[in-house]
């Protein structure tokens, strides 16, 4: 199941080179060796790119993290923000007149050492050349991170120190400083050597109107767009400079993405090394394996270091073998997240929700946790992660009912009126049979067992599920386009409160928007306005449990489950995992001696 909410080459020696390429160097492997000091990470799926405006695809996270940074970054194992291209965290004023009164502020400090890698120092230019980006109506890609930017309006320079400055926030907004603190950035003189977006003040980009009559009226400005698009999608290490600790070396379609450490990496400088300041690995190697079984036979014959998502089942064969963990740690930290099956709501067979009840109603969740995930999950009751105090503990979890299915079916007008096992309706003068594709990643065995478990469940209600394992991109099409009626995917979050503007405003039902669903009325869209701007938790919660009451009675999603995380790691390495997605991080490895 696909998981979701995002130079100068350095060529490798030559025996590394033969042991990255190869996936392999033998019996030697296990040793303490310094030569050895390079990891091999499982991919399960390729990732789309590996820019952080363009992708919230977990997979390109897991890669371009090693090669871009942000002002802020959450510590992963105690969950506190800790600067990382900041001194610190940010000096935060409250803004009570002026234009942009009832707003808040934020003040920035960007370490001295800090710079890219052609020795270019990280300014505030940088910071408010990635905020605009991400607002050009040309990039499309950057929409899904739009919605938790869009109170950002301005970025102003100190003018006696280049790499101090103040965002300015129109509203006070409850996650503002993990918003822009956490945002990666990218080289203003590398993708603008012009200066196109520093002519356009930040207040218009952030006008959407204004925004698109700038862009249709400023071949410029379109000009940039198409630019920045084929130079952020390009798989060349000349396309990528960032100020991380790794640059891309090659990325071969289907095989792997090679990333090298940095000689002279800016952060060595930095003492003391905190989280985000450390990449003790040589080599990043992440090899793409989709199939499951193909991965775990690697895994054993170590020909990767690194494996997560193990099918719960293997996970749990594995614990008994003592020979793999002779040479694997195994770990399943509770991590955040939350799996679902997506609802098309607009879909002429789908667009009332008692039949998207009766949907829900026809998948077995307990006996799916017991028999695909072995009791390694929790069963939810909407998209929000159960450990956290925003989640709606009042609402009940809908059981598995073919008999309650069927009445709802019935009462929206679907029966069987021919016999084949199949409940129909009359849709616009035409016998529809309720036939339902139901979209998964190829090469995910848990999504394709999720998916056969559904099928069989379905059954019972009179429904047919028609199963396609599609690869990512083209899900992902099918998905943008809303032309699905059904697919399974999973949500990642962190330990702070969830925005939900990504998913469940109205405004986000759009391509590039992340509301697939189609879900949003007046109220919600209003509830999650008011979440944003209340800094309260207690008040806040309240109206997190009445966003989950609507999406619960208008059944969007089949939510399932927040799993445990399932990995395996190489004993060479000393390593730890965290609740964060991946759950674990790679330039933290530190070689066993």
């Amino acid at each position: 199941m696909e998981i979701y909410l995002k130079r100068i080459p350095q060529l490798l020696s030559l025996s590394l080179a033969a042991c990255l390429l190869f996936a392999g160097c033998g019996g030697d492997q296990p040793g303490g060796s310094k030569e050895m000091n390079f990891v091999r990470v499982r991919l399960a799926a390729e990732p789309d790119y590996i820019n952080p405006i363009i992708t919230v695809n977990a997979y390109s996270r897991m890669v371009f993290s090693g090669m871009y940074q942000s002002l802020l970054d959450f510590d992963p194992y105690t969950m506190e923000l800790v600067p990382v291209l900041a001194t610190g965290r940010p000096i935060i004023e409250n803004i009570d007149s002026g234009p942009y009164a009832g707003g808040i502020s934020y003040t920035f400090e960007i370490r001295p050492e800090a710079d890219w890698d052609d020795g270019r120092p990280i300014t505030g230019e940088d910071i408010a050349f990635t905020l605009k980006t991400y607002f050009h109506p040309g990039i499309p890609l950057a929409a899904p991170g739009r919605s938790v930017l869009e109170s950002f309006v301005d970025v102003v320079a100190d003018p006696n120190n280049p790499k101090e400055f103040t965002i300015v926030s129109n509203t006070r907004y409850f996650l503002g400083e993990a918003a822009i603190g956490t945002l990666s950035i990218l080289p203003a003189h590398v993708y603008d050597p012009d200066g196109v977006l520093k002519k356009v003040p930040m207040a218009d980009w952030n006008n959407p109107e204004k925004a698109a009559a700038m862009t249709e009226a400023s071949p410029e400005l379109a000009a940039f767009a198409e630019k920045f698009m084929n130079s952020a999608g390009g798989r060349a290490p000349s396309d990528h400079l960032g100020s991380g600790p790794y640059s891309l070396v090659s990325w071969e379609t289907g095989q792997r993405i090679i990333l090298k450490r940095k000689a002279n990496w800016w952060a060595d400088k930095v003492t003391p090394s905190g989280p985000g300041l450390r990449a003790y690995p040589d080599s990043l190697v992440y090899v793409i394996i989709q199939d499951q079984t193909t991965a775990v036979t690697a895994l054993k014959a170590q020909e990767i270091d690194v494996m997560t998502q193990i099918d719960a089942k293997e996970y749990v064969n594995l614990l008994q073998d003592e020979n793999f963990k002779s040479m694997f740690t195994l770990h399943n930290p509770e991590v955040f997240q939350v799996y679902y099956i997506g609802i098309n709501m607009k879909n002429p067979k789908l667009n009332d929700k008692r039949v998207r009840r009766a949907v829900a109603q026809s998948l077995d969740i307990d006996a799916l946790i017991d028999q695909l995930f072995f009791g390694l999950a929790k069963r939810v009751v909407g998209p929000f992660h159960p450990a956290k105090s925003l989640y709606n503990k009042d609402l009940k979890l809908l059981s598995y009912d073919p008999d309650q299915a069927r009445a709802l079916l019935k009462e929206a007008g679907w029966e069987d009126t021919n016999g084949n096992g199949t409940v129909d309706k009359n849709i616009g003068g035409q016998l529809t049979e309720l036939e339902l594709d139901y979209l998964t990643t190829a090469g995910s065995t848990m999504g394709q067992n999720i998916a056969l478990l559904f099928q069989q469940n379905a059954a019972k209600s009179g429904i047919k599920i028609n199963i396609q394992s599609l690869n990512p991109d083209v899900m992902r099409q099918s998905l943008d386009n809303r032309t699905f009626e059904l697919f399974g995917r999973g949500w990642s979050t962190d330990g702070l409160p969830d925005d939900p503007s990504q998913y469940w405003a109205r405004a986000s039902d759009r391509p590039g928007g992340g509301n697939y669903f189609g879900f949003g009325t007046e109220e919600s869209d209003s509830l999650i306005e008011q979440i944003k701007v209340t800094m309260d938790d207690e008040a806040r919660n309240k109206l997190y449990y009445r966003l989950q009451e609507i999406i619960y009675d208008e059944q969007p999603c089949i939510f399932l489950l927040a799993p445990q995380e399932r990995i395996a790691i190489s004993n060479r390495f000393k390593a730890r995992t965290s609740a964060t997605r991946p759950s674990f991080f790679v330039s933290d490895f530190e070689l066993q001696e």
